[in-house]
């Protein structure tokens, strides 16, 4: 891709699998040092491995949940001590209770996934924020497809998805005076879970490809992690508050 971030540090939850593992990858490859947070021990260990194997690769593994004030902050903490600085911030961990319509939730499953998601990604922006304003970073958030069109038995999911752009667009308004970018990235990729989800309802990967106008799609690390990688860098720094849809198309969001 050209771009260096040697010299920069940043956090990236959920990364030890899926689209945050592809990010995270991209990121260690251009030079920055990264730790990667998530709740799964196993799946944690082995992303390590995976990492270690990335040439010249400075990264940090640490067994966090983002629904608890402390674990946040003992991420962010380790990544201080460990690398001396934040750039960026990719909040990309989320948990949700599906399968239901709206009448039969509660609100202790609805806060699944407004807690794991909504409230993790706050508490990660408010935590790394004295240190992005000293590097004058980045925030990277995710939101989804499922939000902008209500996806059928996922209320929390998309709830929380949604309301992450709101925290997006206002965090960008206010620390923009910082020098601060907040972004979101909606994506389509293939990964582990949804590999396992179209391999078992094909008819299901079928009807995706026919509504995505590039024919496939994205690719965790060459496509989710370039964007990232440009996130990070200075070219882009003058973007903020917006939402980039990453998805071959399918999506055409005004």
């Amino acid at each position: 891709m050209g771009i260096d971030l040697s010299g920069k540090a940043g956090i990236v939850t959920g990364g030890a699998s899926g689209i945050a593992k592809g990010m995270s990858t991209a990121l260690l490859k251009a030079g920055m040092a990264v730790t990667v947070t998530d709740i799964n021990e196993t799946t944690l260990a082995s992303a390590k491995e995976h990492y270690n194997s990335i040439e010249g690769a400075r990264h940090l593994e640490v067994l966090a949940d983002g629904c608890s004030d402390e674990a946040v902050a003992n991420a962010v903490q380790q990544t201080v001590d460990a690398f001396g600085r934040i750039d960026l911030l990719i909040n990309c961990a989320q948990a949700s209770v599906g399968d239901l319509e709206v009448q039969d939730h509660t609100i202790d499953t609805i806060m699944v996934g407004v807690d794991s998601g909504f409230l993790a990604s706050f508490r990660y922006m408010k935590a790394c924020y004295p240190y992005l304003k000293e590097s004058q970073g980045s925030v990277v958030n995710f939101a989804s497809q499922a939000g902008l069109i209500g996806n059928w038995g996922m209320l929390p999911y998309n709830a929380a998805k949604e309301a992450i752009r709101a925290l997006t667009r206002t965090a960008a308004r206010e620390w923009g005076k910082d020098n601060i970018a907040v972004n979101t990235i909606i994506p389509g990729s293939l990964t582990e879970g949804s590999k396992a989800f179209f391999d078992a309802h094909p008819e299901h990967y079928k009807h995706s490809m026919e509504n995505i106008p590039m024919g496939r799609l994205g690719d965790p690390e060459k496509d989710l992690g370039a964007l990232a990688v440009f996130l990070a860098s200075e070219g882009s720094h003058y973007i903020t508050g917006d939402t980039f849809n990453m998805d071959g198309g399918r999506v055409l969001r005004p």
